[in-house]
């Protein structure tokens, strides 16, 4: 019994060693593209699926392959891009960019690829157009049933697949590396309001505030969303719409409820 002991035991710490090494080289990433100066301003952009949560719990099986199409699209749009991935939770990218005109380069691309993008099913889109009828009929007045009345050719002309919600915000703040995963991460108030930018968005849409916006160098059309309370952000801050996909129209900006400051990632279920 002790001879087992002791095999389990050296089983278990040989797992455990061999899985924090897979776990430390899985988080090497390419740092070229990293914002690394702090006197410099960088961009971060926020991405999230819409009713990510609701999506799993009805077409699970729709779901896994989905999900691995979408991190392969925006992972070689990262690259193409120049971007930097920070980290991932869930279905929730933060990327950094150094450049603003690439962050929204990346957002504009991947809003027209996940349109473009052929899901080999409808049941996704079928889902969607549930969720919104549901909020109809739950509610007449609300606003978040957008496409579910369209007929099925106009509905394909502007919608399919996936939801994919875009924040994008510039400024100055902490930037940190760390040698065991020898990664750059990044704190303050850069990250915070570019998550809080994501989180009052629609699926399909980008949100871009005014700072990210002033240091775009591409004239790029853009629709004034006006001044925004974002939660845990003093004062209010000017958004503006980038309409990737002609005809497209949202529901307004969400208002987030009950969020926390850890829960910057983790908000990212997206159930509106």
């Amino acid at each position: 019994a002790i001879a087992g002991v002791a095999i389990a035991a050296v089983a278990i710490l040989s797992f455990v060693g061999l899985a924090g090494f897979v776990s430390t080289q899985g988080h090497q990433r390419d740092t070229k593209y990293a914002p690394k100066n702090v006197q410099e301003p960088y961009t971060l952009v926020f991405t999230d699926i819409q009713s990510s949560t609701s999506l799993w719990a009805r077409v699970p099986e729709d779901m896994g392959p989905a999900l691995d199409s979408h991190h392969e699209i925006i992972r070689k749009l990262i690259k193409k891009h120049r971007g930097y991935e920070v980290k991932t939770i869930g279905d929730a990218f933060m990327i950094a960019f150094e450049d603003a005109d690439d962050a929204v380069g990346l957002c504009e691309e991947l809003q027209l690829t996940f349109f473009k993008h052929d899901w080999k099913t409808d049941a996704i889109d079928e889902t969607y157009r549930q969720l919104e009828q549901e909020a109809l009929e739950e509610d007449p007045a609300t606003d978040k049933a957008i496409s579910c009345h369209l007929p099925e050719v106009l509905y394909r002309t502007t919608w399919n697949g996936l939801r994919v919600r875009c924040g994008v915000h510039t400024g100055i703040g902490d930037i940190k590396f760390d040698e065991i995963t020898k990664g750059y991460d990044y704190y303050g108030n850069v990250p915070n309001v570019a998550a809080r930018t994501e989180a009052v968005g629609n699926g399909g849409q980008i949100c871009v505030t005014s700072f990210a916006a002033a240091e775009l160098k591409k004239d790029i059309p853009m629709t004034n969303l006006g001044a925004v309370d974002l939660r845990g952000v003093t004062d209010p801050v000017e958004m503006f719409q980038i309409d990737a996909v002609a005809g497209r129209k949202f529901a307004g900006l969400r208002v987030e409820k009950g969020m926390d400051e850890e829960d910057l990632m983790s908000q990212t279920d997206g159930e509106g």
